[in-house]
């Protein structure tokens, strides 16, 4: 492996610097700047190991390992923390036959909740997080009105699975409302 002089480590801080300032615009909010950077200078110190001087220079060379070692590890946490399936939080240990028939219901209750949700997109989002999609995957396979698929943002696809996911709190607190749906 490479050892880095000071003076290339002086000459790097900037690259490592701009990548994580550009991919934290897009992060989830739990993500912080500093931990973009790290992730940044390991990617930098694997790249230096690999490195020849006779092709150019270094940080030509390992810009685009520093950025895609970032958006790695956003996709990492993103996908560890954030997406585990709604059933998974009513999932309740089976010790018998009537836990597993109150689970069914409870499983049964929340996918009414979500067919009562009016917005399709929004009722849409919310399917692909029951499944265990993420907002990615789900921004991929959204549909416009008319059925064909339609690539939308994951921004778009968050906030529509914000608020599918507060209607859906509150069709499953008031049973008065899950009466109506």
């Amino acid at each position: 492996m490479t050892v880095l002089s000071e003076t290339q480590v002086a000459e790097l801080r900037p690259l490592i610097r701009a990548a994580a300032l550009r991919v934290i615009a897009t992060a989830p909010h739990t993500m912080s700047l500093q931990d973009l950077e790290q992730e940044g200078w390991l990617a930098l110190a694997a790249c230096a190991g690999r490195w020849d001087p006779s092709r150019g220079p270094l940080a030509f060379y390992a810009s685009r390992r520093v950025r895609g070692a970032m958006i790695d590890l956003i996709r990492r946490s993103y996908t560890e923390e954030k997406h585990a399936p709604i059933e998974d939080a009513l999932h309740v240990p089976a010790v018998s036959e009537a836990a597993d028939i109150d689970q069914a219901r409870a499983i049964n209750r929340l996918h009414k909740a979500v067919e009562a949700i009016a917005d399709a997109s929004t009722r849409q989002a919310v399917r692909d997080r029951l499944k265990g999609l993420t907002v990615a995957q789900s921004a991929a396979r959204a549909r416009d009105r008319t059925g064909r698929y339609k690539r939308r943002s994951p921004r778009w696809v968050a906030e529509h699975l914000r608020k599918g996911m507060a209607e859906l709190r509150a069709t499953l607190k008031d049973p008065e409302r899950e009466k109506a749906a």
